[in-house]
């Protein structure tokens, strides 16, 4: 699948059975995928895993290359949501 849902749930699945490289893996198609709406615990978890696995300067690489998903905060999701 390619929602991006899918992709938090397995991150946050494998974080916490502590595959790293499962966490790694869904993370990236969740950075990856542009309509992702990516939330600060995101970014937690996948850097998590990627400190586990000793590779803590992917992070950066990772989520700030062009086109990259963008964070947004649950306030200006609301408001563009008009609540």
């Amino acid at each position: 699948p390619n929602n991006f849902y899918m992709y938090r749930v397995i991150m946050l699945d494998k974080s916490a059975l502590k595959d790293w490289a499962g966490a790694e893996e869904a993370g990236k198609r969740l950075f990856n995928n542009p309509e992702a709406q990516l939330i600060a615990n995101d970014y937690v978890l996948y850097a998590d895993a990627l400190s586990q696995m000793n590779k803590p300067d992917d992070l950066a690489k990772s989520v700030t290359r062009p086109g990259a998903a963008t964070l947004r905060s649950p306030a200006s999701i609301r408001s563009r949501n008009g609540r």
